[in-house]
């Protein structure tokens, strides 16, 4: 089992590294989108 995901891991690597990446990106950009709704709903104080 271990072995399967190093050695899938290592050809995955650098797919592996652009799908975290984007994942952050995604989350980032939900957070600010909705911060900016919050405040132009004026709930942050």
């Amino acid at each position: 089992m271990c072995i399967i995901f190093v050695t899938s891991y290592s050809i995955l690597g650098k797919n592996v590294y652009l799908k975290i990446a984007l994942k952050i990106f995604i989350f980032i950009n939900y957070f600010l989108k909705k911060g900016e709704e919050e405040r132009k709903d004026g709930k942050i104080h």
